[in-house]
């Protein structure tokens, strides 16, 4: 095999050697396209674009070869045989390339992709210099990676075809040899498998029989397996049957492949229904008459998979007929689903051809679904756009649209906004759409048939969202319009009859909030002629509680001619309604006609929107008041009534390069010289700007880009030398040098890398000093941006960076990178001063010398978006730079800034160029700090960009809000200000500036009527920044509310979005008293506790409602939808139940009934009214449901009927809140919802999920009113409840002549056995499929499994939560034949005695120990510890081999250090550096959960104690490259009590203390910065390490040792590492191997010492023991990766 270097000689001389006038067209192409390219370059699929200039006039044998195909000249002499064979040859294949793909034959058609395809591959062997011989042995230079995607198998099966001795001989070496001789791969898999040799056939499937744990070879050998020759794939199918391989995952992954039914969706009993199928088919072909012919639609979908393998063609045929008979509907949907998948990446199937086929039966909804499926692209759609003219339909065509046409009419007032349609019977058929998919096609068709009736009949409908067709559209991508909306409005609205217009305009105008398209409609509004009696229907809309709708209405009465609208004006004056006033204002403000009749607005008119009482004296004043403070517009200037628009001052900015005195004192001067021979200073001095100047750039710009190269050349020869070497990094994992970037990071100096004396010596070579380290670093930015164009020219001899396209790709860029990178840290710490200058010499050349003011770079679709060339290259560079700086230089960076902004701020925004120069909060700051800038200037600035200045001040300046109750909270962080800002920026000067904008924009707002403010625009930017501060103000907000209520939504403008917005981010002052909310009513006080927790306490006490507090948290619980972290954090102190079981309906009955004692029914209802606006209406009515039924107003039999008319989930939820709680009662409800979830066998998958949710909330509602742990202890009782009358299923049963039997294992778990004449069969015969007593024994069986599953976390949960068990508990789960298995291994201490479980007592270490009275507890290390006995149990598990169901006796054990037991909080891992998702995700999985003001916490309930996570980190949205450092885990109490003591360490249970160490101690290791594998705790480490000694002394494997963290392997291929913690597997002086496991439950059995359920672990011993004999691997997908000798 050549090294990359010798392969790309080879093709330079191989290209050298042809004669170019030689070649015919095809050929020349093809040379022109590879010439001028390195070889890692040439990219097949660009290659096959270039082949697509040329015509292909004929697919005809002959002509290719004329034209040149088959490359005569190109090729070598053996390559273009082949080809030239390949090109003639018919080969019967799939067509299908997808994830989804399966076999769709073409029916040995050539196509012209095929064509291409097949010459690019020959053309890239010849580049390759590969023989056939090394494509049949895998020994060309298959490494580049674009040689990967070249598909030569066909060149190897032709030659086994034409029966090559040679080929055929190689083949069989790979095969049958070990790998000396060469590699199998993939593609002579598959040229075997198209080839018609029957002695490799065989060969290959003998290879599948003995594949093993080579799960990888297994895959390639079957996934392909269906590809090509029907003959190999029939034997195939052969082997897999009768080797029983269907255990294997790979082999069931590749029927679901074949079959194209998808991975997620085919359980194994199918899977095997769906193999046994294809077979039978395939060899069969006369029995698919009998599928087609029954009832089974998955048999019927099979058969048309297996006429397709053979000719597409008669499997559409079939479909079709299929389609059209009056077979089941089962079996028609069955084979529309087939139809669905062979369209699913390509259109092979054209339905628009086939409508008669579908039109006959379009009343059936999955017909209905399919059509909508097929039609929904915009293809037909474009055409209208582009060419603006009907297409001609025929007369029977245009017949079968209006039919389409009418039925989608008819079905569209019965659509829900989403709809899906899913076959009972035949689950795979589910086809999901929306109303607007279907409403998009009714445009279609209406389009299609091109008449005003059928547009008429599209513009009566209601257009639901903005994802209907004639809004958006990205055809006119280099437009500013939106091409679907103009040709709407332009085109086809016109087309419409007057009527249907203004119809149309009246339905849809107001709904929608985007701005631009209602001025769209508010345009076409203008074109029509309305009649009075249709305008009458705008009256409603003057009632909505939507601002935006009133404001709206406004609007488009204006367009009205003078006597409609001033009838539309009387109207309303009669009108009632909460806004009629406020409509009527603006009505008469915007038109003299009205104004004229009706009069001028007075100003009592004006002033009542806020309080909405135009009566009230009081509120007029208030408002004259309020209106005082903002300033009038008419008499004062200040904007806002604050601040006069102000532009920032410009500072002296002078050219340095134009003075000499200047010049010498800048910083310029390190870095730039001035030629004094070119002209002298006082010419240059007189001289105009610096056009003259002559610089001497070479220290600034040291190297050019070859030069950068050389240097690069340098150390990527270090690499290649030095590939051996290996070393340790921080965390002790072994690595390779050649591997990676990573290695350089966090060294401080050149000595702290590996193999220092490498990299001082290449330091010295190039005489790298700290100047050309900066040097480098920014060239390698500029290489870092490839094709981008973002890139400066400067006219300046010298000046390297120019034009940044066409160059060709370093093997080792980013490493040599993030070597350049490691250096230039060096430098920024040991010397900033040199940085800075660096920077700010760039700064300054841009500036001066800059011959452009934009850059054009595309945007999205566009292609011309204008920035700023301070966005662009090497700008972007220097200027964070310097802004870093600041504070060290500022007089030197502030006035070069304000000369920015001057230059390309202002610019930008008055040119509206895509980017802006922007200061940014911290440098205006800093201007105002030195008095540079005053407020009003600071303010001007704050309200550019759509107030996005004031976003990003108040982001800076509340930057530890995020969520907190109080302000204190900010105030408090104010020590934690990031590194990169000024804490001038966290000042509370900088707070009273935001402050006083912020309060000035909130009194223009509260005189807000319909219409938004000019300063609404800043509250909707500003929402989740927003801080406003007083109970006065929040007072007045939900004043201003009027007869509304409070919203979730914030987003957008209307008003009361805008007011729910106010109020929640409103907070108290420390002034504040709980009188200042007088003025509220009660009603309102509460709606504001739910939305703004902050000023609950103020709530809370303004209305001193006993038990206020404890109602609060029971509807913020049950009613009040919010993220699962964030709602767990706030109700965890009141209730244990998980926010996701709440959501689900899941109650807390004793909380419950706790809330309405302690306040009462009447103002528990007042609390219930509230609670309805924070969350959605079906939640609030079941918690109201719940509260009737917990307190005896609904009976059982009510439930039950509900439950049995309407399946009526919540009253299923419901049955166990039911009062009446005697044995018999709960046995039967238990009963009732087990049946319930039989019964959900008859629907679909998607409901048969839905409804076994509400199975475990019910199970979990029952066993908490029945006082059970959980719903498995329930289940437990209920189920040994009815042992006896199951145990005929241990013993088996009769079902017409079949024998059925559940037999159970020794682990527990189970498989129900169907025998026929005492002989064990492997599938379930189709006469008991549906037999009732079969589907009873079934779900006894699958009850038995999910029952195991569940057990064992419950009893771990057990251990944790010291859960206690009477004696009698301890009996009914022994008498469960399915988890007294696990349990019976698991040690309880009962008395102080530790013993296994038996009827009869406790098996000691000395003997039974018969019951005592008192509870027994599962053991816990700490009471394994504390008896002296921990050794003496793990000697004993070890002696009998007895495998626990999970650690116990064996578990991680934490102590308290001793520094520790008076404290409140635990350093143990303080300072370690984490990664935030990680930890986050791994705490989560073990009950942790996220609260805004204590980190993560997790809340032990029945203890009283919270745990909490503290690190400076936002757990709820944390950034990939947040990783901070944990201060300190606290334990507190869930509740505070008066005259309690803190809680110590030293109060704690030692088991909760253990186990909330064992959670960090997990989360540490996971998520530790640095890489640190999951479970490579040293004790984890050790016993793997122990395992695989023992695995290789007994497997005799002398090449196999063990040292560190690390397994070495010696094998004839290559030495290998594999790495005890990751199971990471690594070729010594090579790249990582990925090698895919065999999954647990299929894989061979592997002996091991002890079963270890650490599924890793059983991965590594695999991954060592295939290895250990990689001489006998086979497996192409592991071979592909191991890198051979190098041929010299």
């Amino acid at each position: 095999m050549r090294t990359p270097e010798q392969a790309e000689q080879f093709k330079k001389d191989y290209l050298a050697q042809i004669d170019v006038n030689s070649l015919n067209k095809v050929e020349k192409v093809l040379y022109k396209a590879v010439k001028p390219r390195d070889l890692s370059e040439v990219s097949p699929w660009k290659l096959c674009k270039t082949l697509e200039e040329l015509t292909i006039r004929s697919l005809e044998h002959s002509q290719l070869l004329q034209a040149g195909y088959h490359l005569p000249c190109l090729l070598p002499s053996w390559l273009s045989e082949i080809l030239a064979y390949l090109l003639g040859y018919q080969e019967t294949k799939g067509m299908m390339r997808s994830i989804y793909r399966f076999r769709l034959s073409n029916s040995g058609k050539l196509s012209e992709a095929t064509v291409r395809e097949t010459v690019v591959d020959a053309f890239m062997i010849a580049l390759h210099g590969a023989s056939l011989d090394d494509l049949v042995r895998g020994r060309h230079t298959m490494r580049l990676q674009e040689f990967r995607k070249v598909g030569y198998s066909a060149f190897i099966a032709a030659a086994l075809r034409q029966g090559n001795a040679e080929v055929i001989a190689a083949a069989k070496d790979v095969i049958t040899s070990e790998n000396n001789v060469g590699i199998l791969s993939y593609e002579l898999v598959c040229a075997i498998e198209r080839g018609d040799n029957e002695e490799l056939h065989d060969l290959l499937l003998n290879l599948l029989k003995a594949a093993k744990l080579q799960e990888g070879l297994r895959q390639v050998i079957l996934e392909s397996g269906d590809s090509y020759n029907m003959d190999f794939y029939l034997k195939l199918l052969k082997v897999v049957d009768e080797e029983g391989l269907l255990r294997y995952s790979s082999v069931r992954r590749a029927v679901q492949t074949w079959c194209g039914l998808g991975y997620e969706k085919v359980e194994d009993k199918d899977i095997a229904t769906i193999f046994h199928a294809i077979r039978r088919y395939l060899e069969h072909p006369e029995e698919r008459a009998t599928a087609y012919a029954g009832d089974n639609p998955l048999l019927v979908y099979i058969a048309l998979y297996t006429v397709g393998c053979v000719d597409a063609q008669v499997a559409f045929d079939e479909a079709e007929a299929l389609l059209t008979s009056d077979k089941p509907s089962q079996v028609s949907v069955a084979a529309l689903w087939y139809l669905n998948r062979v369209n699913l990446e390509e259109r092979h199937y054209i339905d628009f051809l086939h409508l008669d086929v579908f039109i006959l039966r379009l009343e059936e909804p999955a017909f209905r679904a399919y059509i909508i499926n097929e039609l929904r692209g915009t293809g037909v759609l474009d055409h209208f756009v582009k060419k603006r003219k009907a297409l001609v339909l025929s007369e029977n065509t245009r017949k079968k649209m209006e039919v389409l046409h009418q039925t989608i009419l008819d079905w569209l007032p019965t659509l829900k906004a989403k709809n899906k349609v899913v076959h009972p019977g035949f689950e795979w058929f589910c086809i999901s759409f929306t109303r607007e998919s279907v409403i998009n096609v009714l445009y279609k068709i209406s389009l299609l048939l091109h008449t005003q009736a059928a547009v008429d009949k599209f513009l009566a409908q209601k257009i639901p969202s903005l994802r209907v067709n004639i809004f958006s559209s990205y055809y006119y991508y280099n437009s500013d319009k939106d091409g679907y909306t103009d040709f709407f409005f332009s085109y086809v609205l016109p087309m419409g009859s007057p009527e249907a217009r203004r119809g149309f305009l009246l339905r849809n105008a107001l709904n929608f909030e985007n701005d631009a398209l209602f001025l769209v409609f508010r345009e076409a509004f203008l074109r029509e002629q309305f009649t009075d009696k249709e305008i009458q229907l705008l009256d409603a809309k003057f009632k909505s509680k939507v601002s935006t709708t009133r404001q709206r209405a406004v609007q488009l009465l204006l367009t009205q001619p003078d006597d409609i609208l001033v009838g539309a004006y009387e109207r309303l004056q009669g009108t009632n309604g909460d806004y009629i006033a406020d409509c009527l204002v603006e009505l008469r403000e915007a038109s003299a006609i009205l104004r004229e009749k009706f009069g001028e607005v007075t100003e009592s008119e004006k002033k009542i929107s806020e309080d909405g009482a135009a009566d009230s004296g009081a509120a007029a004043g208030k408002s004259e008041a309020k209106a005082a403070q903002v300033g009038d517009a008419g008499d004062s200037q200040l904007r806002f009534g604050l601040f006069t628009p102000t532009e920032l001052p410009k500072l002296p900015f002078e050219n340095p390069f134009a003075d000499a005195e200047r010049f010498a004192a800048s910083p310029v001067s390190q870095w730039v010289t001035i030629d004094s021979k070119k002209k002298s200073l006082l010419a240059r001095i007189f001289s105009r700007g610096t056009s003259k100047s002559k610089l001497d750039l070479s220290k600034l710009f040291p190297f050019t880009e070859k030069e950068v190269k050389a240097i690069y050349d340098d150390f990527a020869q270090i690499l290649e030398d030095n590939k051996e070497l290996t070393y340790q990094d921080e965390m002790g994992e072994t690595l390779c040098l050649y591997d990676g970037g990573f290695m350089w990071n966090g060294a401080t100096e050149v000595n702290q890398f590996p193999y220092p004396e490498l990299w001082k010596g290449w330091i010295e070579r190039y005489d790298i000093t700290d100047e050309k380290v900066l040097a480098l670093d920014l060239m390698m930015s500029y290489l870092r941006l490839f094709n981008e164009t973002d890139m400066l020219s400067l006219p300046l001899e010298g000046y390297p960076y120019g034009n940044n396209g066409g160059r060709k790709p370093w093997t080792h860029f980013w490493k040599f990178d993030s070597l350049v990178i490691a250096l230039q840290r060096m430098v920024e710490k040991r010397r900033p001063e040199l940085v800075f200058s660096h920077a700010y010499t760039l700064c300054q050349l841009c500036y001066w010398y800059a011959p452009q003011e934009t850059y054009k770079e595309p945007r999205g679709f566009r292609d011309d978006a204008i920035y700023p060339i301070s966005g662009g290259f090497p700008l972007n560079y220097a200027l964070p730079v310097c802004e870093s700086n600041m504070q060290g230089e500022f007089d030197r960076v502030a006035p070069m800034f304000l000369a920015f902004y001057h230059r390309w701020g202002e610019a930008a925004r008055q040119e509206n160029w895509e980017g802006v120069y922007r200061l940014s909060p911290a440098f205006l700051l800093q201007l105002r700090a030195h008095g540079i800038v005053n407020e009003d200037q600071l303010y001007t600035q704050m309200e550019y960009e759509k107030f996005r200045g004031l976003r990003e001040m108040m982001d800076l300046a509340y930057a530890h809000r995020r969520g907190a109750l109080s302000l204190k909270k900010v105030e408090e962080l104010e020590k934690y200000a990031r590194g990169e800002v000024n804490l001038i920026c966290y000042s509370q000067n900088t707070r009273d500036l935001v402050d006083r904008y912020v309060n000035h924009l909130f009194e223009v707002e509260m005189q807000r009527r319909n219409a938004p403010t000019e300063a609404t625009e800043a509250f909707r930017q500003c929402r989740y920044v927003l801080v406003l501060k007083g109970a006065e103000r929040v007072a007045r907000i939900m004043k201003a509310l009027r007869k509304d209520h409070l919203k979730i939504d914030i987003y957008g403008t209307e008003r009361r979005s805008i007011l729910s917005n106010l109020a929640t981010s409103c907070y108290p002052l420390p002034t504040d008293t709980p009188d200042m909310l007088a003025d509220i009513s009660e009603e309102l006080l509460v709606e504001l506790a739910f939305f703004a927790p902050q000023w609950l306490d103020f709530v809370e006490q303004r209305l001193n409602w006993r038990g206020f507090r404890t109602a609060y948290y029971y509807f913020i619980a049950h009613a009040r939808e919010m993220g699962n972290d964030e709602k767990k954090a706030l109700i965890a102190r009141y209730t244990e139940l998980d926010p996701l079981d709440l959501a689900d309906g899941a109650f807390d009955e004793a909380l419950f009934r706790q809330a309405l004692e302690e306040i009462g029914e009447e103002r528990f209802e007042i609390c219930s009214k509230a609670a309805k606006y924070i969350g959605s209406g079906a939640i609030h009515t079941r918690a109201r449901r719940y509260a009737d039924v917990v307190q005896g107003k609904v009976t059982e039999e009510e439930l039950l009927k509900q439950i049995k008319e309407k399946r009526n989930k919540d009253a299923v939820c419901a049955l166990g809140l039911l009062t009446d709680r005697d044995d018999a009662a709960i046995q039967r409800r238990y009963l009732r919802i087990q049946q319930f979830l039989k019964e959900s066998k008859q629907f679909g998958a998607q409901r048969q999920d839905s409804e076994r949710r509400v199975w475990e909330i019910a199970l979990l509602n029952l066993s908490r009113g029945a006082g059970f742990a959980d719903p498995v202890q329930l289940t437990w009782r209920m189920e040994a409840l009815q042992v006896e009358s199951a145990a005929n299923y241990l013993e088996g049963i009769d079902i017409d002549g079949y024998s059925c039997i559940i037999s159970l294992k020794d682990d527990g778990t189970n498989r129900l056995q169907i025998l026929k004449d005492k002989k064990l069969l492997k599938g379930i015969p189709a006469k008991l499929k549906k037999h009732p007593q079969y589907l009873e024994i079934a779900e006894v069986s699958r009850a038995w499994k999910a029952q195991h599953q569940r057990a064992r976390f419950l009893l771990e949960d057990m251990m944790q939560r010291r859960t206690p068990l009477a004696v009698d508990d301890v009996r009914a789960i022994l008498s469960n034949p399915v988890v007294s298995p696990m349990f019976k291994k698991l040690v309880l201490l009962q008395d102080q005695q530790f013993g296994l479980p038996t009827a009869e007592g406790l098996a000691t270490l000395d003997g039974l120990k018969k019951y005592g009275k008192s509870p027994l507890l599962l053991a816990h290390p700490v009471d394994f510890n504390a008896a002296g006995l921990w050794a003496k149990w793990q000697s004993y598990l070890f002696a009998e081999k007895l495998v626990q169901p999970f650690k116990q006796v064996f578990r991680e054990l934490y102590v308290p250090m001793p520094e520790e037991s008076e404290q409140r909080e635990s350093r143990r891992y303080s300072g370690y550096q984490i990664q935030v998702k990680q930890a986050a995700a791994a705490l989560r999985s073990r009950g942790w959960n996220a609260s805004y003001e204590d980190g993560l916490q997790k809340v032990f309930l029945a203890q009283g104690i919270c745990v909490s996570l503290y690190a400076r980190a936002d757990w709820f949205s944390p950034s990939d490259v947040e990783a901070p450092t944990i201060e300190y885990v606290r334990f507190s109490r869930t509740r505070y009590v008066p005259g309690v003591p803190d809680l110590h360490i030293s109060n704690l249970d030692p088991l909760l203390y253990s186990e909330v160490m064992r959670d960090i101690d997990m989360a540490v290791s996971i998520a530790f910065v640095g890489g640190v594998d999951p479970e490579t705790g040293q004790s984890t480490k050790e016993l793997r390490a122990a395992i695989v000694r023992c695995t290789a002394e007994l497997m005799k494997f002398a090449n196999v040792s063990i040292s560190g963290n690390h397994v070495y392997i010696k094998g004839m291929l290559a030495n290998y590492t594999v790495h005890l913690g990751s199971g990471l597997v690594r070729q010594e002086g090579g790249t990582v191997i990925p090698i895919v496991p065999v999954h647990s439950q299929h894989r061979g059995r592997i002996y091991l010492p002890f079963m270890d359920q650490d599924p890793k672990t059983v991965e590594i011993i695999s991954k060592v023991v295939l290895l250990a004999e990689d001489n006998k691997l086979k497996d192409p997908t592991i071979l592909q990766w191991i890198q051979p000798q190098v041929q010299s």
